[in-house]
C-alpha cells in the first residue's frame, strides 16, 4: 500500500467528515467502540455479526485511547479483508514489525497530526519530545509523521539523538 494512499485517504476522510477526532470518526464510518478490558492488547478491529468494532483496553489514559482509537480506525478502513478472513493479528501499537500495523500507524499520524500545526511547533524550537506534549499525542507518532512528510520533500532528522530537526 503505497503512502501517498493513506495519506489521501485520510484527508478525504477529514474533509467528508470535518474532524480528526478518532472517535467522531469511527462514529461517522459506522464503527462501534467498546472499552473494556482486553489486557495484553490496547486495542483491536474485528467485525462481529457484520458490525465494525473498535475495541479499546479502558484503564488506558485518555489521550492513549485516541492513538489506540485512531491506529484502528486505520485497520478498519485500511485492511478490512484481513479482519474478515482473520488474518490480522494484533501486536502493539507502535510495532513496526507487521507492515499492516506500521501502516495503521501512518495512518493514525495523518489523522491525529496536522502538519501545519506540526511544522509551527518545531520552527519555534520545540523538540519531538515537547511538540508530542503539545500536540497530545506519542513521540513515536510525530516521529512517522516527520517520516512520512520526508518522503514529501522535507528533510527532518528522525533520529532520537538529534536536536536539530531542520536541517
Amino acid at each position: 500500500m503505497s503512502r501517498n494512499y493513506i495519506y489521501n485517504t485520510v484527508m478525504e476522510l477529514i474533509d467528508k467528515n470535518g474532524t480528526r477526532q478518532p472517535y467522531e470518526l469511527a462514529d461517522a464510518l459506522g464503527i462501534k467502540i467498546i472499552e473494556t478490558s482486553i489486557r495484553p492488547l490496547q486495542g483491536a478491529f474485528y467485525i462481529i455479526f457484520n458490525q465494525p468494532t473498535i475495541f479499546i483496553e479502558e484503564s488506558l489514559r485518555e489521550d492513549q485511547k485516541l492513538i489506540v482509537c485512531g491506529h484502528e480506525d486505520g485497520h478498519a478502513v485500511l485492511h478490512p479483508e484481513l479482519v474478515r478472513t482473520g488474518n490480522l493479528a494484533e501486536f502493539e501499537v507502535f510495532d513496526m514489525r507487521e507492515p499492516v500495523e506500521y501502516e495503521a500507524n501512518i495512518f493514525a499520524a495523518h489523522l491525529l497530526i496536522d502538519e501545519d500545526e506540526l511544522l509551527n511547533y518545531l520552527r519555534m524550537g520545540y523538540s519531538v519530545f515537547q511538540t508530542a506534549m503539545l500536540m497530545k499525542v506519542n513521540p513515536n507518532l510525530v516521529n512517522i509523521k516527520l517520516s512520512e512528510m520526508n518522503c514529501w520533500g522535507y528533510n527532518f532528522d528522525t533520529s532520537w539523538g538529534s536536536h536539530e530537526l531542520f536541517r
